[in-house]
């Protein structure tokens, strides 16, 4: 009993050695959380419901013990749902100048614990290679000309989303490194695939959009 209680203090340190970021993640995700409850407390019973999913998806990933494959494939999973709650309505043309998606709350948590991980523990830099540089030059592009525009604001709208598109972009390129998060990352596609199918078939067999508002 002794030489048990001795091996499960020896694994807890070691456990605490090897992730330092683990015992902060529940104080970084309810403050993400506090903040997207603040942001919908106007929001139709309909996005409150998808909070609660994503909440229980990333309860899950407590559960599984792996945080940021489960989000990883959750991000990739709610990619393609065409899901957005308004938050500058100004500045658009067919759609407000700028929003929120479903895919947004599974990459604010993800790019948070990648940046704790990234500066926090490991102290690292940032680092780019020739294809992150050409996206960026057209990134400060894309700021450039915004201030030039005829609509500064729809420009900087348009600016900022963009800028959500290649911190992505980044943000992908440092976490799937290994032929099993290719992996992960394929199985979340096929399965967002397959939940696009059938919702398009529902809407075909029901005459009706089936919109969620």
């Amino acid at each position: 009993m002794r030489r048990l209680r001795l091996t499960l203090l020896s694994n807890k340190f070691s456990w605490a050695q090897t992730e330092p970021a683990k015992p902060l993640l529940p104080l970084f995700l309810a403050t993400l959380l506090a903040g997207l409850f603040i942001i919908l407390s106007d929001a139709s019973p309909t996005w409150l419901v998808l909070v609660f999913l994503a909440c229980c998806a990333i309860g899950s990933a407590f559960w599984f013990g792996d945080l940021r494959r489960v989000m990883l494939f959750m991000l990739i999973f709610t990619t393609p749902i065409d899901i957005s709650k308004a938050l500058i309505v100004s500045g658009g043309v067919y759609s407000p100048g700028l929003s929120i998606v479903i895919s947004d709350f599974f990459f604010l948590g993800l790019f948070a614990l990648w940046g704790f991980r990234q500066f926090i523990v490991r102290h690292a830099s940032i680092r780019f290679d020739h294809l992150h540089r050409t996206a960026l030059l057209f990134l400060c592009w894309l700021w450039i000309s915004a201030g030039y525009s005829q609509d500064v604001l729809g420009g900087m709208l348009a600016a900022i989303t963009y800028t959500k598109f290649f911190v992505t972009y980044y943000l992908l390129t440092q976490l799937v490194r290994k032929p099993e998060d290719m992996r992960l990352v394929m199985t979340a596609f096929f399965a967002g695939f397959i939940m696009q199918l059938l919702y398009v078939n529902a809407q075909i067999l029901s005459g009706s959009p089936l919109e969620i508002q």
